[in-house]
């Protein structure tokens, strides 16, 4: 098993969708995998796992563009 991190420019202003906001849709591409910020102040890094290399080589992050979250 292996994780992932994701980095995003800290000025845009991306955030990870809550469960909530996640469609049906959205959510079988997810699967099982777990999506974290790495820390509440570093909000633009983002942790992905477990990400097994066999089962997926695309991954689709729940994340809110700017116009939808802020």
């Amino acid at each position: 098993m292996w994780g992932l991190f994701l980095f995003y420019l800290r000025g845009l202003k991306f955030k990870l969708a809550s469960p909530n906001h996640i469609s049906p849709e959205m959510k079988e591409k997810i699967g099982n995998l777990s999506f974290q910020s790495y820390r509440s102040a570093k909000k633009n890094i983002l942790v992905i796992r477990p990400v097994p290399g066999k089962k997926y080589s695309e991954i689709t992050f729940p994340i809110l563009s700017p116009e939808s979250c802020c």
